[in-house]
């Protein structure tokens, strides 16, 4: 068979674009690929699909051609490569790539199963919810609350994290002593006042910190231990 793959902004009036996929019989003759009965494998609704329209519209999908795949391929950043001045790569890269250096944080690695093979279909376009294609084993030993978050927010005075958090010194103190724990908001805004202290202090030091909270935690409990 035959899979379409949906320009940004492309997709069918009313659907919903992380469920939608269009699937055809396969035709090796391009000409009547614009003609074919195309299917929403998700819903099962026909579609009709355009390779000039600027969006899609009621009914029709607006869809990638090769030219398409190949303009865009020709500023794809390379996650995996740097720049030559060492940073990640990104659209605005120009010159001889080298290798990036990568450092593990092992209290964020996540155990996955086999299903992970399965991520190749996440890229293509096929599928689209990685939650649906892998299968994570999580170690309760490793649980990044208690292994990060905590022992940053103890190093916080309660009043302050009160301040920053809007919550009652004594549920930031029941949590902090590990004597709760927290979901939802309250870990939400707990973790958030963790990275913020985390970061600063990583700043005072000389140092760019990460931009994701459990990342900046890490980074600065590894910097002062």
């Amino acid at each position: 068979m035959l899979a379409a793959h949906v320009m940004p902004f492309g997709h069918p009036d009313g659907v919903d674009p992380t469920r939608f996929q269009l699937i055809a019989p396969f035709e090796k003759d391009g000409r009547r690929w614009l003609h074919l009965p195309w299917i929403d494998r998700y819903s099962g609704m026909s579609y009709h699909i355009s390779t000039t329209a600027d969006t899609g519209g009621l009914g029709v999908a607006r869809v990638q051609t090769y030219r398409d795949v190949l303009a865009a391929f020709r500023t794809h950043p390379e996650a995996k490569s740097a720049g030559p001045d060492g940073r990640p790569c990104d659209r605005r890269t120009i010159g001889l790539l080298q290798r990036r250096v990568v450092r593990s944080l092992l209290e964020l690695t996540a155990h996955v199963g086999k299903e992970s093979n399965r991520l190749e279909e996440v890229e293509a376009g096929i599928e689209h919810d990685p939650d649906e294609v892998w299968t994570e084993y999580v170690d309760p030993a490793r649980d990044s609350w208690r292994t990060l978050v905590l022992p940053v927010l103890r190093q916080i005075p309660a009043k302050e994290l009160a301040d920053a958090t809007g919550l009652a010194v004594s549920t930031v103190k029941a949590a902090r002593n590990g004597h709760t724990n927290p979901h939802g908001r309250n870990r939400e805004v707990l973790t958030r006042a963790a990275a913020a202290f985390g970061r600063l202090e990583l700043r005072t030091q000389g140092l760019e910190p990460p931009a994701d909270d459990l990342a900046a935690c890490a980074t600065y409990l590894e910097r002062s231990s």
